[in-house]
């Protein structure tokens, strides 16, 4: 499903910001060949990104979830504007 009011960011726009934070970034692949990434911030909270590809555009609500798990305020909406 599509945001509403239109997406965020881009993934790689939200992993390079989180790499500007000091966080770092793993990627690896699942049993079925899906990607996975695990973004860790620097005080240990991580956050797990499931088969998306780094052109893909974040629902804000996403956005939202990856700044409360990683515990970071980033700069995307995180409600439609």
């Amino acid at each position: 499903m599509s945001a509403p009011f239109g997406p965020c960011c881009k993934l790689n726009e939200y992993i390079a910001w989180a790499l500007s934070q000091k966080c770092e970034v793993k990627d690896g692949i699942t049993e079925d060949f899906k990607s996975l990434r695990k973004i860790i911030a620097p005080t240990g909270r991580w956050a797990v990104i499931y088969n998306k590809k780094l052109s893909d555009s974040l629902p804000h609500r996403y956005a939202a979830t990856l700044d409360r798990n990683l515990g970071l305020d980033s700069p995307f909406p995180k409600t439609p504007t």
